[in-house]
């Protein structure tokens, strides 16, 4: 009995050793974990919505963007603290003619960074100066221009195409004439021309919806014809108006412009393409007489240029001043920063995709980080944790749609009519003043 007591008792102490042993294990585990926490320095550059910079008045920086919610979670996730650098350039990289890199490409290459937040578009020129984690995103390359609504000065004779104008013309001349053969024919020559002036005011009037004193009705064939013919003028009348108001509250948008061979090979609206991006890269690089080529040489040969991004010029490319070619998601951002601040559609998004790229995080070669990295970006991708930060970072992403969802967005913003809207209307005006000017004088004089 008493072995037993001690047995059982050498048993409780041991558990209790194990367990002390086990804490003081674990703090010295956790303290350790503290203070080994790696340090990093960390390229990135300002690119709404991945990566936006912000200083206030006081010089004071912060950030925000998709990929520093994504720098956040890795910091936390893979245990390090980290310091922001920015390429002295402002640049994304590329190799220049002795083989250097710039940009955050360049910080990598040199060893001043542990990797550049981007993401970057990966192509084979890149792969040579870092290495890339697996792709963060996939998106397609498109052309984006600034709407704008083609001015028809004549617009009070578009509701009606031309066969439609003839066919009324000819229908006014054939009522008028067969009208007047018929009066004649019942009243004799004597009477029936002394009508002639009145059936041409009674059917000129009904056109222009004016009431009129005389009506051609002492017969009941008189009085069928001209029910019909004032019935039709009602439906025409009609039809004619509510066309007319929906032409000047709905402009016309021509779309001329769907894709990047179509930029390239208009000389009416300039175009301008990011400093150090893959574009520029690849537009060095390209053959001459290809749609890359002339992508990059229209931008420095004309009035456009190599320098900011779309989202940056905004403002310039709403205005008409330029149009450029972006991967879609920077497009998705301007369109909604856009749309967001004025209500309105006022930029379209070619439906023909110029080519599409991986985009990716830009490592050391040879990183050890590289790894792991890639297991947690395959964790918040496949877990639509990207996505999610992607959503909350572009509001109102559909909003502007398609051509349809930019007519409807101007339709419901107040459209006041402007000279060039009634141009065609004062033109008929002034012919109308002039030729009874004319008739007044003549008339005075002889």
């Amino acid at each position: 009995m008493p072995s037993f007591f001690r047995s059982h008792h050498f048993c409780i102490l041991f558990l209790f050793g194990m367990t002390t042993v086990n804490q003081i294990l674990s703090r010295e585990s956790k303290n350790k974990s503290l203070t080994s926490k790696r340090f990093l320095k960390i390229a990135a550059e300002h690119w709404s919505p991945f990566f936006e910079i912000t200083e206030d008045s006081n010089g004071n920086v912060s950030y925000s963007g998709i990929m520093w919610t994504a720098l956040n979670f890795f910091a936390t996730a893979m245990n390090f603290e980290y310091e922001i650098l920015r390429p002295p350039d402002g640049q994304w990289g590329v190799r220049n003619e002795n083989g250097e890199w710039n940009g955050m490409l360049g910080m990598v290459k040199r060893n001043e960074v542990h990797f550049a937040l981007g993401p970057f578009a990966v192509i084979y020129e890149r792969e040579q100066a870092c290495d890339f984690t697996v792709p963060i995103d996939i998106d397609y390359w498109a052309v984006i221009v600034p709407i704008q609504p083609h001015q028809n000065y004549w617009i009070i004779l578009r509701p009606f195409g031309l066969l439609l104008w003839l066919s009324l013309g000819l229908t006014t001349l054939l009522y008028t004439t067969i009208v007047i053969i018929s009066d004649i024919t019942f009243f004799g020559l004597r009477i029936g021309h002394k009508h002639i002036p009145k059936i041409i005011s009674f059917t000129y009037r009904n056109i222009l919806g004016e009431p009129s004193e005389w009506a051609p009705d002492k017969f009941i064939y008189q009085r069928i014809f001209s029910a019909v013919w004032m019935l039709s003028l009602i439906i025409i009348a009609k039809s004619y108006s509510g066309t007319l108001a929906s032409l000047l509250v709905v402009p016309n948008i021509p779309i001329p412009i769907n894709s990047v061979q179509d930029l390239v090979n208009q000389d009416e609206l300039p175009w301008f393409i990011e400093k150090g991006s893959v574009l520029d890269q690849l537009g060095q690089m390209a053959a001459p007489h290809t749609t890359f080529y002339k992508l990059y040489d229209g931008a420095k040969k004309k009035r456009g240029n190599i320098g900011a991004n779309c989202v940056k010029k905004r403002k310039e490319i709403r205005k008409g001043l330029f149009g450029s070619v972006c991967e879609r998601t920077s497009i998705d951002k301007l369109i909604s920063d856009d749309f967001s601040g004025t209500g309105e559609c006022k930029l379209y998004v070619g439906e023909i995709n110029l080519f599409a790229t991986s985009f990716a995080m830009a490592f050391q070669e040879g990183s050890q980080l590289l790894p792991e990295t890639n297991q947690w970006i395959l964790n918040i991708v496949q877990k639509g944790l990207y996505s999610k930060w992607y959503s909350e970072s572009i509001p109102n992403k559909t909003s502007c749609t398609g051509i349809k969802a930019i007519k409807s967005s101007m339709a419901k913003n107040d459209h006041s009519q402007t000279l060039n809207d009634t141009f065609g209307l004062f033109i008929i005006l002034f012919l109308g003043l002039g030729l009874s000017t004319l008739a007044f004088t003549i008339e005075k004089r002889f």
